[in-house]
């Protein structure tokens, strides 16, 4: 049981929201009740729309309108770019660059991970040179500061170099690159929320991916949340208390509040690997306040990013719920829709595609923006039936893929060349 909630101390009006994609975590934050500053890289329409004010990262004066857009506000930075970024004098909620670097060491990450029950792949932190030749191991290449598996691909035949810079003399910058072993399974995101009185784990959600390029695992949606009668994903009481206890040992180690989240494998044997921590609002945060909402354990006027704000130094004021022995009838899924070919998308044009009432279209792009091949277009929010049988709110996994493909389609070509970026695998798999 919790201790009694403390008083809760006055909250700012206004929150600049700092992310490669900030549309989802602004409109949480507009729903609890913020004016909302957001600076990212696509300025999608309902973006935009859920902004008071919006500058453009990339900008040639993004840096300069993060700094005066932050104007004494607190900063949130959710993800996809350095909170490095961020103007030195800024208040940050949430973890800062030292608590970031300290969570990607994988000692740290090793060394919780074993404290708790869970496991590490065996990762070497000096990519200069190609990892050991051994039967049944292999490795990835992984950047450390990349998110969204834009920075991991498949240790190259011959090896070599991982980035010349780093072979410079006197260079002593930590090297960007890591290789770690390949761990066969079930990938998954562990959502969890720690205030000033406990710990939470609100959901678990499994990941998918889809190709681009080199990069085999770059994020291409998820959904959830699982649980014993997901059939999905066998989630055990054993994982999810070891999962517990494994953030319970960081955030009170590294002063971790409100949202995080840990990424890692569950193997055939019903093991779960540890991946990474992300500190942050992370893209399957939006899933789990629909969860929680429909549940009952969110309130209309209330969101996840107010939830986060709170808890930076204070307990909520309700008692934080769990889904460890949750059973749902429905899961949600996000799916990022990845253009196949260069090409130009009508938004007009989406309301024609199957199954339109029973799916939100987020990110959605200003008209006549040009997409380049493997770029994301847009993403698709819907409730998905467990049992493949659709309700009047929920799709089967058949009418999902119906509706991708016609929304794929509507993707008007500028150029020659076409590839497949279906996911690798079903959501059912």
């Amino acid at each position: 049981m919790q201790p009694p909630a403390t008083k809760l101390a006055e909250l700012p009006d206004r929150l600049v929201l700092v992310g490669a994609s900030v549309r989802a975590a602004a409109q949480s934050a507009r729903r609890g009740g913020f004016l909302v500053a957001g600076v990212d890289l696509f300025g999608d329409t309902d973006t935009l729309q859920a902004c008071d004010q919006y500058s453009r990262l990339d900008h040639p004066q993004g840096p300069q309108a993060l700094e005066t857009l932050t104007g004494g506000s607190p900063v949130i930075v959710v993800g996809g770019v350095s909170a490095g970024l961020v103007p030195k004098n800024a208040d940050i909620l949430g973890a800062n660059s030292e608590t970031i670097c300290q969570l990607r060491r994988p000692d740290v990450l090793r060394q919780a991970a074993q404290a708790c029950g869970l496991q590490f792949p065996e990762t070497l932190v000096d990519a200069r040179e190609a990892p050991p030749n051994r039967q049944n191991v292999r490795w990835l290449k992984k950047k450390n500061s990349s998110s969204g598996g834009l920075g991991v691909s498949w240790e190259r035949a011959g090896g070599g170099s991982a980035d010349e810079s780093n072979q410079r003399p006197g260079n002593r910058l930590p090297q960007p690159y890591i290789w770690q072993q390949w761990i066969p399974g079930r990938a998954i995101g562990a959502t969890l929320f720690s205030d000033a009185c406990g710990i939470s784990l609100l959901g678990i959600f499994k990941s998918q991916f889809v190709r681009r390029g080199s990069n085999p695992f770059v994020y291409a949606g998820s959904f959830g949340p699982l649980s014993r009668s997901s059939n999905a994903l066998e989630i055990s009481p054993l994982l999810a208390q070891r999962l517990v206890r494994f953030g319970e040992m960081v955030s009170q180690k590294h002063h971790l509040r409100g949202l995080f989240n840990v990424d890692l494998i569950v193997d055939r044997h019903a093991a779960g690997w540890v991946l990474e921590i992300n500190p942050r609002w992370t893209a399957a945060s939006e899933l789990v306040e629909r969860s929680l909402s429909e549940r009952g354990l969110l309130a209309p006027n209330d969101s996840l990013m107010r939830w986060h704000v709170i808890a930076q130094n204070q307990c909520l004021p309700i008692a934080l719920p769990s889904v460890q022995a949750a059973d749902h009838d429905s899961v949600w899924i996000k799916r990022v829709i990845y253009a196949p070919r260069d090409g130009v998308i009508n938004p007009r044009c989406l309301d024609e595609i199957p199954n339109r009432n029973k799916v939100e279209i987020a990110d959605l792009p200003p008209a006549q923006r040009t997409h380049g091949r493997g770029e994301p277009v847009l993403t698709i929010i819907t409730k998905l039936s467990p049992h493949q049988r659709p309700t009047p709110k929920s799709l089967s996994p058949f009418e999902l893929r119906d509706t991708i493909r016609a929304v794929r389609g509507h993707i008007q070509p500028l150029g020659r060349g076409d590839v497949d970026y279906s996911p690798r695998s079903s959501a059912y798999e």
